[in-house]
């Protein structure tokens, strides 16, 4: 492991300190130039540096509320489909089983797919699998809107849940990227 240069006050460069030299210099220094390591930031920079500083707080406010309109699509695209069960049953003229089908099969996906789509956010970032789940989800919802048969709406509603699940954990996981532990309680709870 290379030792990091000291810059002493006239312009010297040493890797040991002298008795009048500190460990922890309080301007930048940078390496000799024969290596290709770039500039070592001041120790007090680096201590202060922190990931949860990259955005503004403008910003993160601005992908918690965000965040948080998509995290309230699962539950609100479930509870309002409840009150319209029994005019759907009328509807498709069908039996109360299949419709139940339809709730249950939304909420099983939801939590298969959270398996799933956590290994994706992580793996692919945020942005990539939060866009086509956001696509799929207005997609299939309009599906369930112009179903023709109950059997439609119930592949539909089973790919409505799967790709809602999504947007929650996408949601959440932004939140813990962009605040630090000691707000992050209270940013998941708005």
């Amino acid at each position: 492991m290379a030792e990091t240069p000291i810059v002493t006050p006239n312009g010297a460069e040493s890797t040991t300190p002298t008795p009048t030299q500190t460990t922890e210099p309080t301007e930048k220094t940078t390496p000799n130039e024969s290596s290709n390591t770039g500039p070592v930031l001041d120790v007090e920079v680096r201590k202060s540096m922190s990931i949860y500083d990259l955005y503004s707080r403008r910003k993160r406010n601005l992908l918690l509320t965000i965040a948080g309109i998509g995290s309230i699509l699962l539950p609100f695209s479930d509870t309002i489909y409840l009150p319209a069960l029994q005019s759907m049953q009328s509807y498709f003229n069908t039996t109360a089983a299949l419709i139940a089908t339809s709730v249950s099969i939304y909420l099983i996906l939801t939590g298969i797919m959270s398996m799933i789509w956590g290994v994706l956010l992580d793996r692919y970032g945020r942005k990539t699998p939060l866009l086509v789940a956001s696509a799929l989800f207005i997609a299939v919802t309009f599906g369930c809107i112009f179903a023709p048969s109950i059997g439609v709406l119930i592949v539909f509603r089973a790919l409505e849940g799967a790709a809602v699940t999504c947007l929650l954990l996408g949601g959440q996981g932004i939140v813990s990227d962009i605040f630090p532990p000691e707000v992050r309680g209270f940013a998941l709870g708005i």
